[in-house]
């Protein structure tokens, strides 16, 4: 998959180094990668068979991350782990400015929030990827 995030950027090396790599078919997108949804991702998944998701890994070529193997699949998952890390603080930060922007106590943004309810049970989830 070939994304840039905004159309003055230049896709044209990612999909030629995509296909050097083997690639026979890439999906390229101008679009930012925060998106859930995203034209040519979504056609890649669509364009999957049944019972290729269990043959399927990830390759980044660049950053020698390859799910097929063990330490690839751990480093994997704690890169997610870091990026949903990220957009909660971005989430949190946000909460904060507005708060101060109505005057409040930066601080209260997230006392009336679950995670400092006492009332609420808390819970652990937990993400395969």
């Amino acid at each position: 998959m070939a994304l840039i995030s905004y159309a003055d950027q230049e896709i044209a090396a990612q999909v030629a180094w995509l296909k050097n790599a083997g690639c026979e078919t890439v999906y390229s997108d101008v679009l930012s990668g925060a998106r859930a949804s995203r034209p040519q991702w979504d056609a890649c998944l669509k364009g999957l068979r049944g019972g290729d998701e269990r043959g399927i890994t990830l390759n980044v070529i660049d950053q020698s991350i390859d799910t097929s193997t063990s330490a690839g699949r751990a480093l994997f998952q704690m890169l997610g782990v870091f990026a949903e890390f990220e957009r909660n603080l971005i989430s949190e930060r946000t909460k904060e400015h507005y708060a101060v922007a109505r005057g409040e106590d930066p601080a209260d943004a997230h006392a009336h929030s679950p995670a400092h309810d006492s009332n609420v049970p808390k819970t652990c989830t937990t993400a395969k990827i």
